[in-house]
């Protein structure tokens, strides 16, 4: 790697993702609005749903060439690998577990969820402490979060003699 990539900024990380949860407040908003369960049934049901809308959301726009979600795309972001290349939808997949596993787990015991969402938050808090600016879910899916404007080149060879 040369040490000219500029890695995803936390702050502009943090407002992609606001970005993408007002996009995604309305399908969730309107599947609430439709469910025709009683009101305790209805908030396990939207939150699984929101979970799995999440998943793959964050799963095919990274994965795609585009390489980002909206909010990322708006904030100058993309998700590669190392090596600069698309992700592996499954690395895509991976990579977004702390924002879908808490709430695709609902209805398992209440220490487990409460591991979990821990987990989640440890995972993203650490991401301003990396060198790459890389969370735990980064390190894990192999990915690193860059602006969309830099081409990552991997380092030189030294020639083989």
């Amino acid at each position: 790697m040369n040490d000219l990539i500029h890695y995803g900024e936390i702050w502009r990380r943090i407002a992609a993702g606001f970005v993408d949860a007002l996009i995604l407040a309305v399908p969730i908003t309107a599947a609430a609005a439709l469910l025709p369960a009683p009101p305790e049934e209805a908030a396990a049901t939207v939150i699984v749903f929101a979970s799995g809308l999440i998943m793959f959301y964050r799963m095919v726009l990274e994965g795609s060439a585009w390489q980002a979600t909206p909010g990322k795309l708006l904030l100058d972001l993309k998700v590669t690998n190392p090596e600069g290349d698309r992700l592996a939808y499954a690395n895509t997949a991976l990579r977004g577990w702390p924002f879908w596993l808490p709430g695709a787990m609902l209805g398992v015991t209440g220490e487990l969820i409460a591991i979990l969402v821990l987990a989640a938050l440890v995972a993203i808090a650490v991401v301003p402490f990396t060198a790459r600016r890389q969370g735990l879910h980064d390190l894990i899916a192999r990915s690193i979060v860059v602006r969309r404007y830099v081409t990552i080149q991997p380092a030189e060879e030294p020639p083989v003699e």
